[in-house]
């Protein structure tokens, strides 16, 4: 089952913020960011919450990123919904202190405050106070 989500880009924030200790002079090849489990343009459902009326897996997507700036000291994501109807927000998932190198997330992290891979990278608390990935509930 795949639930789509209109206007995926503005509903659904994906930010990955370099943390770099150089300036770089020369034109770099753009950082980018991207999941095979999102590529359609729909979340499966494996992906959606199991909660508030949903039946999701609530598993987290897997996530590949190229082209680190050079400096870059380590990686933080953080998934934002900003049109969730709280009034503020939802904080879906973070993850920070990813190595530079790392170039990956697995899909299916534990909901662990440390990951074992990468390692050192920590998860955050999201809305509701709870650690790890909280899956997207569709409208409707």
């Amino acid at each position: 089952m795949k639930n789509r989500f209109p206007a995926m880009s503005a509903t659904l924030a994906l930010c990955a913020m370099a943390l770099t200790g150089a300036v770089a002079h020369a034109q770099p090849a753009a950082f980018t960011l991207a999941s095979p489990d999102l590529g359609s343009g729909t979340f499966d459902n494996k992906l959606v919450l199991n909660g508030f009326g949903c039946k999701g897996g609530n598993i987290s997507p897997a996530l590949e990123w190229r082209n680190v700036p050079a400096g870059t000291k380590s990686l933080a994501l953080q998934v934002y919904d900003p049109d969730a109807p709280t009034g503020s927000g939802f904080w879906h998932w973070a993850v920070y202190n990813m190595p530079a190198g790392a170039g990956h997330l697995r899909e299916g992290l534990a909901r662990d405050p440390v990951l074992a891979e990468p390692r050192g990278a920590m998860q955050g608390v999201g809305t509701g106070g709870r650690v790890g990935y909280f899956g997207p509930r569709p409208p409707g």
